[in-house]
């Protein structure tokens, strides 16, 4: 995932938070962090 991606996400997440419920807000953390950690995973294997 490309940085420009990952800030689109928080983006979203921040979004989500003002203007969504909270359960959609944390779908898109849980999302996040998934993808956080495994770009973290990958780039410490590689």
């Amino acid at each position: 995932m490309a940085p420009d991606d990952v800030l689109l996400l928080m983006g979203g997440v921040a979004y989500s938070v003002q203007h969504r419920t909270k359960e959609q807000a944390g779908r898109l953390v849980d999302l996040l962090m998934d993808v956080l950690t495994k770009e973290s995973t990958e780039s410490t294997t590689s």
